[in-house]
């Protein structure tokens, strides 16, 4: 569907992701607790893998913006025994919109790192310990790059944000990164807070079931960090993972290069609708690629 990519086996996958993601000069200047390959543990969905550290760390707004780049994600090929719920998110549908959409449409990612609020269960800030993770000018500071080093980070929240335009989201619920000190190495485990909106559940940004654990399975030298790698190695088993590392598609680069990003987006929809087994949402029987509601890409805010 106009991308080009491969299957790796699950033990080769990471270090492959670790290679192709660490860009000299920008690698060095980002926390330690963002750089490595991370495990989607839970997710619910075939995307498996993530590499975060090929993005730009902003020290003084305490932001870190990733660009989607080929090799940051892996997709499960296949359906794991334990894939969570049962394995329904694990169907060929779903690999399919996962893995030309995403790409295609460039989904870059931004994280705005503040101080764990400490919240009460089922609302954002709930694992963090609070109070932590606040800028702290005599402890958080590197000489060798002059600037913050961010290495005192607990808590941010993330946002999506098509064709890399970081001056609007398609963020549909409240999402964040939380430090779960829990993990077996500093900065090893996270919880991915999924909290649906105010908007859907009234006052309440509440929990429901979408969340999931990032463990980091490959360290900021590319080595295994155990148990989880082989955790991760025994869920997967025989499935392979999926990465992809080239839009092949003429019209689509032609559109990127343009900047015509609406086009872009529906010629996104013309390659995933030609390869979609069946359209239970009916997106492809509409005339025209439409993006989220006005009110659904703008109700997060940094």
């Amino acid at each position: 569907a106009g991308m080009r990519g491969g299957e790796a086996p699950a033990d080769k996958a990471p270090g492959i992701m670790y290679k192709c993601t660490k860009v000299p000069e920008t690698f060095e200047q980002l926390p330690q607790a963002l750089r490595g390959v991370f495990w989607m543990k839970g997710n619910g969905l075939p995307e498996e893998l993530i590499s975060l550290q090929n993005g730009q760390w902003f020290p003084e707004e305490r932001v870190y913006m990733v660009p989607q780049s080929p090799f940051m994600l892996g997709w499960a090929a296949g359906k794991p025994n334990e894939a969570p719920f049962g394995g329904t998110g694990y169907n060929d549908q779903m690999h399919k919109l996962l893995a030309s959409a995403l790409p295609g449409l460039m989904v870059g990612l931004s994280f705005k790192f503040d101080e764990c609020p400490g919240r009460p269960f089922n609302q954002p800030g709930h694992i963090c310990r609070a109070g932590t993770g606040g800028y702290d000018p005599e402890n958080d500071f590197d000489e060798t790059t002059g600037t913050t080093s961010g290495q005192n980070l607990t808590y941010a929240t993330m946002q999506l944000h098509m064709f890399g335009n970081m001056t609007s989201h398609i963020t549909p619920s409240s999402f964040t990164l939380e430090l779960d000190e829990s993990g077996v190495q500093p900065g090893s485990k996270w919880h991915r807070g999924v909290y649906l909106s105010n908007l859907i559940m009234g006052r309440c940004e509440c929990e429901f079931g979408a969340s999931y654990e990032m463990l980091k399975i490959l360290d900021e030298n590319g080595e295994p960090i155990e148990p989880y790698f082989s955790e991760w190695t025994a869920y997967m088993g025989d499935v392979p993972v999926a990465l992809w590392g080239q839009i092949t598609d003429g019209e689509l680069l032609k559109l990127l290069e343009k900047g015509d990003f609406w086009a872009a987006g529906g010629r996104i929809k013309e390659m995933f609708c030609a390869v979609l087994p069946v359209d239970p949402f009916k997106w492809c029987k509409s005339d025209k690629f439409e993006p989220a509601p006005e009110e659904m890409r703008e109700f997060v805010r940094y």
